[in-house]
């Protein structure tokens, strides 16, 4: 018995040793297939990875969209909301504030007041963003029409309201018996104030909070503009209705607050002197536009192998920097320097926009092509000294597959009150190394 085990043992370490020669031999045999058969190009780093890069030079082209000042491209919607002249750039801003009123809910327990309450008043309020010194400014408001879409807050209401306060239900008179040329005016020192709203507007919100027809509404608008003084900032207004109503056998004055949409526009004081520059601005979303001539990449030896195969892009990166001279444009400080250097986004194309940013354009192809989506889905980035490197390799692969000989480089700055005037881009960085796709 043990002579068996002993001679088991024998024959099995035998075997081992055996086998392992034998997965020896075959594994030393695929090794040396592979590395024959690899393409030394890919295993050279002198030929297998090709660099290919562009200077500043490249951007053949500057500028700023649009090509002059458009109410239609600088309107946004904002929960803060800017009114008066900005100093730094001159341009005018103006606000458009609108209001749809809906019935309560059937639900009891969810209304507010029923229509016994008795409507008292309405009032429009505002409320400071800023802490700027107000020095006594008023800022005028106007009854408006509502309006759709991102139409450009209408800067007509001012001059109109004599002619269509009464179709819009408001007095046309003041208390002495005079023609109003405003609804009224509201000011900030102690950074909130309101302004009171006619009867028959409260009348009418308060008829449409009680009414049984749950989707019955009231909509109302107004503009908010002050052609000269210094640019404030507020939140987005809202409206409060004060009524008298029973609450547990006890009469109270209860608030009715109601929230308000708002937008505003950025009339541009020199848009088409703006347009040969490459000056951006989160006000009036005016962006600054690179064109970058990538013919020297696309007709470069180092991008194409031997036979004329395009050649796989592996990496690209572009180099961005705000200009942060503040004389760039003169000895004086000017409209075209960069002011608040903040957040921005960037957007890569192989097509230039030209008209891109117009509310009426509501289809879908429109939209599609539209700036404002394409920086929408862009992602926000902090500005670094001296400059900021992004990937670009999809965009610029897809231009090279397309045989395109220009991309466009989109600026826009985000943050508040940013205007950015950008350089040239640095440097465009490449790398290609042989496809094995084909």
């Amino acid at each position: 018995m043990r002579l068996n085990r002993s001679f088991f043992g024998v024959f099995t370490v035998l075997c081992a040793f055996l086998l392992g020669c034998e997965r020896s031999d075959v594994i030393t045999g695929a090794g040396s297939l592979v590395v024959r058969d690899m393409d030394q190009r890919l295993t050279n780093i002198d030929t297998g990875f090709v660099r290919i890069d562009l200077g500043a030079e490249a951007a053949d082209s500057v500028l700023s969209l649009p090509a002059a000042a458009n109410a239609a491209f600088s309107t946004q919607l904002a929960g803060i909301v800017p009114v008066g002249i900005n100093r730094e750039t001159g341009d005018t801003l103006a606000a458009h504030a609108q209001f749809r009123v809906g019935a309560f809910p059937a639900e009891r327990r969810s209304r507010l007041y029923e229509a016994d309450a008795t409507p008292l008043k309405a009032y429009l309020y505002f409320r400071a963003a800023d802490t700027a010194a107000s020095q006594g400014q008023q800022i005028s408001v106007f009854p408006s029409d509502t309006l759709v879409d991102l139409r450009p807050v209408d800067r007509t209401d001012i001059a109109n309201f004599g002619s269509k306060c009464e179709e819009l239900g408001y007095p046309c008179l003041d208390e002495d018996g005079n023609p109003m040329t405003e609804l009224g005016k509201f000011a900030l020192n102690d950074r909130i104030d309101s302004i009171p709203l006619p009867n028959a507007l409260v009348q009418k919100i308060f008829s449409t909070r009680i009414s049984e027809n749950h989707d019955d509404f009231h909509a109302f608008a107004f503009t908010i503009a002050d052609s000269a003084g210094p640019m404030r900032r507020m939140q987005t207004p809202y409206v409060v209705l004060m009524v008298e109503a029973e609450v547990n056998k006890n009469m109270r004055i209860l608030r009715d607050s109601i929230p308000g949409i708002a937008r505003f526009t950025a009339f541009e004081a020199n848009g088409a002197e703006r347009a040969g520059t490459a000056f951006s601005s989160q006000q009036t979303m005016r962006t600054a536009v690179f064109r970058i001539n990538i013919r020297d990449i696309l007709d470069s030896p180092g991008a194409t192998d031997s036979d004329g195969r395009r050649k796989e892009l592996i990496n690209a990166v572009i180099a961005v920097s705000a200009n942060r001279d503040k004389s760039a444009e003169g000895d004086d400080e000017s409209a075209f320097a960069s002011g608040i250097i903040g957040n921005y986004r960037m957007v890569i194309l192989d097509t230039l926009l030209t008209t891109n940013d117009y509310a009426a354009d509501t289809t879908a192809g429109a939209r599609a092509n539209s700036l404002r989506l394409h920086f929408d889905m862009a992602r926000t980035t902090a500005p670094t000294t001296p400059f900021n490197m992004h990937d670009i390799k999809f965009q610029l692969r897809s231009a090279i597959d397309r045989n395109k000989s220009h991309i466009y480089v989109y600026l826009r700055p985000v943050a508040d009150n940013s205007t950015i005037l950008w350089d040239k881009p640095a440097k465009i960085e490449t790398i290609f190394t042989p496809s094995r796709s084909q």
